[in-house]
């Protein structure tokens, strides 16, 4: 059984590779299993570098 598109191990392993290496998000997209490049935009975003979600700032 593969893991989910969004498993924090992909997203984390995306990060990196984004921050490390000149892969664009579309070749890690498709290499990971992950998805089309906006979805990997969307991952990256939705977490911080420790795998943690955002946490809005207080208003």
């Amino acid at each position: 059984m593969r893991e989910p598109k969004a498993h924090l191990g992909k997203v984390d392993l995306a990060r990196r590779l984004r921050k490390e290496t000149r892969m664009t998000r579309a070749w890690i997209g498709k290499r990971l299993g992950i998805g089309s490049a906006s979805y990997v935009s969307h991952l990256l975003g939705k977490t911080r570098g420790d795998g943690l979600p955002h946490k809005s700032l207080p208003v």
